[in-house]
């Protein structure tokens, strides 16, 4: 059971993120944030109403006997006294020792619903487990306990009740069941409080109001959801806390679940395997959809925030993913200069460019047709802005991403985790597949300019007008360098022009692709006369554009008075 516990944890542990709500995205993409929203509520409500499987008296007993249940000592496990009745048992006050693990167990009460045998051993319908608590032997240098007001688990297939029937023998338990053997309607731990320490490492408190599993069958985790996680603790003399209001996944590949669960144990490996299981399908995140509620942290000054995720996957009639979307979502870092070192260090920094915190913000919507192999995205629904700082949005369509990233399939992941370069034919031919229909850029100043300018100047001792100067001074030589290399000179003047006006004064950078016919990313990495890259086949165009009037009046940072003052003072 220690293995199902650990397991599910990691599973739900492996997805986190944050969000908030942005007008300047569409109905549409609200809709779908809210369509995920109720499907995961209406998920884990469905948990609750999973009808048991029946069971056989005539077979209870023999049930019972096989998991050495027929009397107190029979196998691992003590109890004070128990009782039967049909396909139903229950025990008091139980010890379950666990040598080989260097850990024991006390239970309150143990019960089982829909004894019945199997080709595979004794089975159940459902095993319920309450006022558990878990306690290292004296010697373990990691000390402290575990509490969990209660567990249970519906319907197993008969592999895992074999398993778990198993664990009271008095032999070695039988191997984990896998794949087809490892399925159940219903895995839940609720009322979780551990208190760990680690010698002079540090210590940690954790309280986990509950945490479900449902649907667990071969091919996904048909839901995972945690709520009400909160941490705090010491660790190498840092204080650190952590809380998670709530997490739901829904429709987990599992596939990622058991590259995640047979490598735990190595760091590597499991990267390796979630990157094998990712090319496999590379269409597909994993999952159907995350809503993440209220997720804080902070140690030793730094605190980071995220209140919520909800990004959501849909699909056609064949499973295929045709719309990804993740809804506006803000994030926050802030530091306390007397919170400690790690504080202490992140104010600095974040006031060499004149912020005491800052808040990023994004969203992200993508259409993809399968019978094309092609992605579209606009820049209405795709940006990332850091207030008082910047905004970036980006749109663009590409063909062939599905079968660009197959390529890599073959790859030996293994070998590019320790630092071996990819396989230069399998990359040409990775890159062979891609198509670009167009792209666009468009990049707001909201102060960033001027903080790098004002960082720079600071720390090489110039005026950051006169650093500007000269900064724009260079780019004006990029014509004279381009024309000996051959590149298109409409390309060079165009993109300078904008860049020079972007770097003087606070405004929009456009930057765009939008070809009359698709551009091949083969044929353009085999290009060995840039000249042949125009303008005209590129379909280039740059351009920028001032802040408006009302723009700049209410600009967040007045590029004026920060010109002025020439002071970090005045940034934020």
């Amino acid at each position: 059971m220690k293995h199902l516990f650990f397991g599910a944890a990691a599973i739900a542990l492996l997805t986190a993120c944050g969000g908030s709500d942005n007008g300047d995205v569409s109905k549409e993409i609200a809709g779908a944030g809210e369509a995920a929203v109720k499907s995961a509520e209406s998920a884990i409500s469905d948990l609750g109403n999973i009808t048991l499987r029946e069971g056989d008296a005539s077979e209870a007993a023999q049930a019972l006997a096989a998991m050495s249940l027929d009397a107190s000592g029979a196998g691992r496990i003590e109890f004070d006294d128990s009782s039967s009745d049909a396909a139903a048992a229950s025990f008091d006050s139980l010890n379950f020792s666990v040598p080989e693990e260097d850990t024991n167990f006390t239970i309150g009460q143990m019960a089982f619903d829909g004894l019945d045998m199997t080709e595979e051993g004794a089975s159940f319908a459902k095993l319920s487990l309450s006022d558990i608590v878990i306690m290292p032997d004296e010697d373990e240098e990691t000390q402290g306990e575990i509490r969990i007001g209660g567990m249970e688990l519906i319907n197993p297939s008969p592999g895992l009740a074999a398993w778990i029937a198993s664990l009271n023998g008095e032999g070695e338990p039988g191997p984990f069941p896998a794949g087809e053997d490892l399925s159940f309607d219903r895995w839940s731990l609720s009322d979780i409080d551990m208190q760990i320490e680690e010698g002079d490492e540090g210590a940690m408190n954790f309280a986990l109001e509950s945490i479900e599993l449902g649907g667990v069958g071969n091919d996904e985790v048909a839901v995972a959801a945690i709520s009400g996680i909160t941490m705090d603790g010491t660790a190498e003399g840092t204080p650190f806390n952590m809380n998670l209001g709530s997490m739901s996944l829904l429709g987990a590949n599992r596939s990622f679940v058991d590259a995640l669960r047979n490598n735990a144990g190595d760091e590597e490996e499991m990267v390796a395997a979630m990157m094998s299981a990712a090319y496999q399908n590379p269409l597909d995140p994993g999952y159907d959809s995350v809503v993440i509620d209220d997720f804080a942290f902070d140690a030793g000054g730094v605190s980071f925030a995220l209140p919520g995720l909800n990004t959501s996957v849909e699909r056609n009639a064949d499973g295929q993913p045709v719309k990804y979307v993740t809804q506006p979502y803000t994030m926050t870092l802030e530091a306390d200069a007397e919170g400690g070192e790690p504080g202490s260090q992140l104010a600095a920094g974040l006031g060499m460019v004149g912020y005491e915190s800052l808040e990023l913000s994004g969203a992200g919507v993508t259409d993809y047709d399968p019978e094309t192999d092609t992605m579209s995205f606009d820049s209405k629904s795709n940006f990332l802005k850091l207030t008082d700082g910047f905004e970036m949005r980006f749109g663009g369509k590409l063909e062939g991403y599905s079968a660009y990233a197959e390529s890599f399939a073959g790859m030996d992941f293994e070998q590019m985790m320790s630092g071996s370069a990819p396989d230069d034919q399998m990359m040409q031919q990775a890159i062979s597949q891609l198509k670009l229909h167009g792209f666009n850029l468009q990049l707001t100043d909201n102060s960033i300019v001027d903080r790098l300018f004002n960082l720079a100047a600071a720390q090489s001792g110039e005026d950051p007008e006169q650093l500007r100067t000269q900064v724009v001074g260079m780019t004006s030589m990029a014509p004279m360098m381009a024309a000996e290399s051959g590149i298109d000179m409409e390309i060079v003047n165009e993109a300078v022009t904008a860049v020079q006006g972007f770097l003087q004064e606070p405004g929009t950078l456009t930057l765009a692709l939008d070809p009359e016919a698709p551009l091949s990313m083969e044929s353009i990495a085999a290009m060995e006369d840039p000249s042949q890259l125009t303008k005209s086949y590129l379909g280039f165009s740059a351009r920028h554009e001032e802040l408006g009037p009302f723009q700049a009046k209410w600009a967040p940072v007045r590029v004026k008075k920060m010109r002025e003052d020439k002071t970090l003072a005045h940034l934020h």
